[in-house]
Formats: structure tokens, C-alpha cells, sequence
């Protein structure tokens, strides 16, 4: 199978496919394929690296359960190419995480100074708590970018995290959980109404 694979691109794309759909965690900010036997991480990764796809092959601990994983991060450049030829991915979130890698993975055009913070307090004024990954969704920004101007919200004490996203069964002890929301509504729809901080 690995050498049919190595010279079948459709049949590559096949096998990295269903891994992406079985076994990846589609991140904030990158796709991570990785299994707890090496063999099959290597297998996969072999594949995926004769079509450029893939990243360097690592070990990738995992502290919390006590055991490691195996694989590789997918090339952002190449995640269109991959995604044209096996869309749409069966999971609906994984589908949506993964075209918002896709959309965000070159260089965004910025917007006006403080436009983006205003419309992080828009949506969260609108919407309430929400964790930084629904936030990058519907104001639609690169992760970098809206760490970035989290943290300046969080510094000027207009955000905070009010919890943790306890419906996210995979993530709910990480960050990414974490849900934020503004400090004070009414210094907040001020800031919304007079456009500036």
C-alpha cells in the first residue's frame, strides 16, 4: 500500500484524507496528525512528505494522560490542495476549523486601528461569552491576529474570561476553552458607539 501510495497521488491524498478525518486536530492555527503507534504515524507521514504536505515527523507528549504521540503538522500552503480533493471533511467543526485555515493562512489585509477590537466587543456584546476560536469565526480573523487584540482588551481591563466552555469535551481544561467576555457593558457600548477607545 505505502509504495501504490507513493506513486498514486489520488490514492496519497486518499490515505492522508481519512487521517485528517479520523485521527487530526484541527487547530487554531495549524493541522496536527498524530496516533499513538509510531509505525502508522510514520506510514502516514512518509506518504504525505513525497507529496510535500507535511511537516517534520516528531514525538508530541502528552503530559495530561501519560503517553505519547507520534506525526506531523500539515504545510499550511498546502491545505487547499489537500481540502479540494477530499471536501468536506465529515465533521462539521473540523470542516469549518479547517477553511478557516485555509481563508487565514496567508497574509490578511489589516483593517482600519481599532476596527478589529471593535468588532470583537460587537460580537461579544451581541452573542455574550464565547472562547477565542467562536471569536476568530465570527469576526473572522487569523488566530495571531485576535490574540493579539485579546490581549490588549484583557490589558486595558475591558475583557476577561468569565469561565470555561464546559460543552467542549475535548478542550475543556486547555485555554481554548476559555470563555471571554466584556468587563463593564456600559464602558463597552460607549467605546462601540464613539467608534474609539
Amino acid at each position: 500500500m505505502l509504495k501504490k501510495a507513493l506513486k498514486n497521488k489520488e490514492l496519497a491524498v486518499a490515505i492522508v484524507g481519512q487521517a485528517i478525518s479520523d485521527e487530526a486536530d484541527v487547530g487554531l492555527t495549524q493541522v496536527k496528525i498524530s496516533l499513538v503507534s509510531k509505525e502508522e504515524a510514520i506510514f502516514i507521514w512518509r506518504i504525505a512528505s513525497k507529496w510535500k504536505w507535511a511537516n517534520k515527523f516528531r514525538r508530541f507528549a502528552d503530559t495530561e494522560h501519560k503517553y505519547d504521540e507520534w506525526g506531523f503538522t500539515l504545510k499550511s500552503e498546502k491545505l487547499k490542495e489537500i481540502y479540494d480533493k477530499i471536501k468536506p471533511l465529515p465533521n462539521k467543526d473540523k470542516n469549518i476549523a479547517f477553511l478557516h485555515l485555509i481563508k487565514h493562512q496567508g497574509k490578511i489585509p489589516k483593517s482600519g486601528h481599532g476596527k478589529t477590537k471593535l468588532k470583537i466587543l460587537k460580537v461579544l456584546i451581541e452573542y455574550g461569552p464565547m472562547t477565542r476560536r467562536n471569536l476568530m469565526y465570527e469576526v473572522d480573523i487569523g488566530y495571531s491576529t485576535l490574540k493579539e487584540h485579546i490581549q490588549d482588551l484583557r490589558d486595558d481591563d475591558i475583557v476577561k474570561i468569565v469561565g470555561k466552555n464546559i460543552d467542549d469535551v475535548r478542550h475543556s481544561h486547555r485555554r481554548q476553552a476559555d470563555l471571554w467576555d466584556i468587563v463593564d457593558e456600559k464602558k463597552v457600548k460607549e467605546i462601540i458607539n464613539t467608534g474609539s477607545f
